[in-house]
């Protein structure tokens, strides 16, 4: 009796100790929205379009934070039968996404070709693919970081 007390305490103990870890793990291991973004970019899930955040299974790169931000916040515009809003924008990103991946990225601005871009410049008219754009991204992280504070 004592023994298979003894040993059912033992297991509390380590069940308890397991899961601890998993959950520090966890809290210290996630990844910063910034870089999950970068990730998606790169990831080959998605598919780019130009001019709206999304057309039907197309995103541009703001769509794309949007995207990993909320999946469930998208909705389709009522006079279009292909393009979609997310928390009220179409091409822009929302506030709350700025907000949540830590940059003001609708204005900050980049040097590519000699030429200024916004990223929805980047994505629209300078017409770079989403891994070039996660690329500059990685390279002006800490710049965009900064400027929104």
């Amino acid at each position: 009796m004592i023994l298979t007390l003894l040993i059912f305490s033992y297991s509390i103990v380590g069940l308890f100790a397991f899961l601890t870890y998993k959950f520090i793990y966890k809290i210290t291991n996630v990844k910063d929205p910034f870089d999950l973004w970068i990730e998606a970019l790169e990831s080959g899930k998605y598919q780019q379009t130009v001019n709206v955040l999304r057309k039907e299974d197309y995103f541009c790169c703001l769509g794309v934070g949007c995207d990993i931000y909320d999946h469930n916040e998208w909705y389709k515009i009522e006079d279009s039968d292909s393009n979609y809003h997310f928390l009220d924008n179409h091409a822009a990103l929302p506030s709350e996404v700025e907000t949540w991946l830590g940059v003001n990225a609708n204005d900050y601005v980049f040097k590519y070709n000699g030429e200024n871009y916004t990223l929805m410049g980047l994505n629209d008219r300078a017409k770079l693919n989403f891994k070039q754009i996660a690329q500059l991204l990685k390279q002006e992280k800490n710049n965009m970081l900064k400027s929104k504070s």
